[in-house]
């Protein structure tokens, strides 16, 4: 394994411990009710730390995938957790809400390092970035969206990625995203990174699986 091979292994693994780090935080929260939340703060740069720190392998050329499958793997699971959290104790309790802010940024960073895999070393990746809000009167369309994605990550898990944004975030980050992407409504679905539409049918995104 060449260097740059060890070092691009190195960090993936970090970002495996950062997601790790982060499912903790939830199961810790979750079981005391947040009680002991400002004691995660440290925990939380460490995070914040990390997304920075990522700038730093995205100018590295190396084009192996170790450890990228796990680190996808355990991103889902803080996904997961998030969902657990919304339900428990609501979509708009505001610690909740802190925690998806720092998840999307977690989210994001993964997908600038399978969007380098592709545009560098030709990796054959789908990425669909899946925006939406908390209006009422689009919680159908979510919900259909969302069951349409999964679907069709399920075709071909291994090299789907889809990352889901909470565009009604009261989060720069997140303006930001819909700035860079133009998104004007949601629920949106950008695929690959250029091309953005609303996903009512499967059908419409078959085209892109064959192309892969």
């Amino acid at each position: 394994m060449n260097p740059n091979e060890r070092y691009f292994s190195r960090y993936v693994l970090s970002f495996i411990i950062a997601t790790s780090l982060f499912l903790i935080i939830f199961y810790v929260a979750n079981s005391f009710s947040y009680v002991s939340y400002e004691r995660n703060t440290k925990d939380h740069q460490i995070i914040t730390n990390y997304i920075s720190e990522l700038d730093n392998y995205l100018k590295n050329q190396t084009c192996s995938t170790n450890y990228l499958f796990d680190a996808s793997s355990k991103l889902d699971t803080v996904g997961q957790r998030i969902d657990l959290l919304e339900k428990r104790l609501g979509k708009s309790n505001l610690r909740v809400l802190e925690q998806k802010k720092d998840y999307s940024e977690l989210e994001y960073a993964h997908f600038r390092i399978i969007q380098r895999l592709i545009e560098d070393c030709k990796a054959d990746f789908l990425t669909l970035l899946y925006f939406y809000t908390q209006e009422k009167d689009e919680s159908d369309d979510n919900e259909k969206t969302a069951f349409i994605l999964n679907a069709f990550k399920a075709e071909d898990s291994d090299h789907i990625m889809v990352y889901s944004f909470d565009a009604s975030l009261d989060s720069g980050f997140i303006k930001n995203l819909r700035t860079w992407y133009n998104i004007t409504t949601t629920p949106a679905v950008v695929v690959n990174g250029r091309d953005i539409f609303k996903v009512t049918h499967i059908t419409q995104l078959d085209p892109y699986l064959e192309k892969n």
